[in-house]
């Protein structure tokens, strides 16, 4: 005990018999110093702990320290001075200064009823939603493909500081678990019959199927539907060529008009017909192969985009490459509009609209949108 102790609490002047007793009131007031974690934002069950050690702390002092003798009130006084540092020891600073007026006590009891007041009541119900409400913007890593179980392992370190029973932080984790699973990640579980209350079991289900791994979603389905159609569209042409083909090989004898020759006039728009639509597939399978040449991931390049013996190759987004004025007909760049086998074909027709005369790669007819 320093020389100046008298000085600062000048209500105590023990006998020298009462030396020992007050540094022993002291140094345990020193000893059971808190941690300041209390202020208005405190939950009510996290003080009703926290009181619980103050309570014991207080209880103890009593017991340790014996006041009979002629400075029994003397000591009496000392003591709740010690206790009320106790208590404020578990304040924070603003907390005292906002509530200065109600903290303003001399009495332990009074004091700890007061902060008690402060920080209200325990609910249950109102704890149980303020931690419902901090998990909101708790999320599983998707991207990083962090296991569901691991998720889980984390949702229950984070409910560990909950100031709950054990029951409650199961249900907690529990629902936050569930509700955070994708509508497909539910109807897997209910498929692969985990219709256990076992929510972690469901967690190892999932990881065991890989469902964890991170899928990378796929900007090309709409390209990949444009080659499929392509494919088909290519299909119907090789029909077409085929029944051409016979029309050539076995022709029908026409019936004889007046001397002129019909066979010649049918032998020369089928050759019309048949240049339209290979020119046509030209211009498909620049396009096809342009888009596959650069997705190696889908089977490699693919041969309609780089033909031998062509002068017409896939160029960039799936457009021919520029060499000479472009037809508005066909899309293909070399030859004029007016000269164009398509623009003159009634066979072949644009897979866009359905009209003949032209190819959806046609500028003139679809423009290409700079948006």
């Amino acid at each position: 005990m320093d020389k100046y102790y008298f000085i600062r609490f000048p209500y105590f002047s023990p006998a020298m018999a009462d030396f020992d007793k007050v540094e022993q009131i002291s140094r345990f007031t020193r000893s059971h110093y808190g941690e300041r974690v209390v202020d208005a934002n405190t939950s009510p069950t996290r003080f009703a702990k926290i009181k619980t050690i103050i309570d014991e702390s207080m209880e103890l002092l009593n017991k340790t320290i014996d006041t009979s003798g002629a400075n029994k009130s003397l000591l009496d006084r000392h003591i709740m001075h010690a206790k009320v540092k106790i208590i404020k020891s578990y304040l924070k600073l603003p907390f005292l200064e906002n509530y200065s007026d109600e903290l303003d006590s001399d009495d332990a009891v009074n004091l700890l009823n007061q902060v008690s007041s402060i920080i209200g009541d325990v609910d249950e119900e109102a704890e149980k939603h303020a931690w419902k409400v901090k998990l909101d913007d708790m999320s599983r890593r998707a991207e990083q493909s962090e296991k569901f179980v691991a998720y889980y392992e984390r949702i229950t370190n984070v409910l560990k500081k909950a100031d709950c029973d054990e029951a409650t932080k199961t249900w907690l984790t529990d629902d936050k678990f569930i509700n955070s699973l994708s509508p497909a990640e539910k109807d897997f579980i209910t498929v692969h019959g985990q219709s256990s209350s076992d929510v972690q079991a469901k967690a190892a289900l999932l990881d065991e199927r890989k469902q964890h791994v991170y899928k990378v979603a796929v900007k090309a389905v709409m390209e990949d539907e444009r080659i499929i159609r392509l494919e088909q569209s290519q299909a119907e042409i090789l029909t077409q060529m085929k029944v051409i083909a016979d029309k050539v090989c076995n022709p029908t004898p026409p019936p004889v008009m007046h001397g002129s020759n019909k066979s010649d006039d049918m032998m020369e728009q089928l050759l019309m017909q048949n240049a339209a639509i290979i020119n046509c597939m030209q211009v498909q399978q620049g396009g096809l192969g342009s888009y596959r040449g650069s997705n190696r991931g889908r089977g490699g390049s693919f041969r309609g985009g780089s033909s031998r013996g062509s002068s017409f190759r896939g160029g960039r987004g799936g457009r021919p490459y520029r060499s000479g004025p472009q037809c508005y007909h066909c899309g293909r760049h070399g030859h004029d509009e007016n000269v164009c086998r398509i623009k003159h074909s009634k066979t072949f027709t644009c897979m866009k609209c359905g009209e003949a005369g032209h190819s959806q790669f046609s500028p003139k007819f679809h423009p290409i949108s700079k948006n």
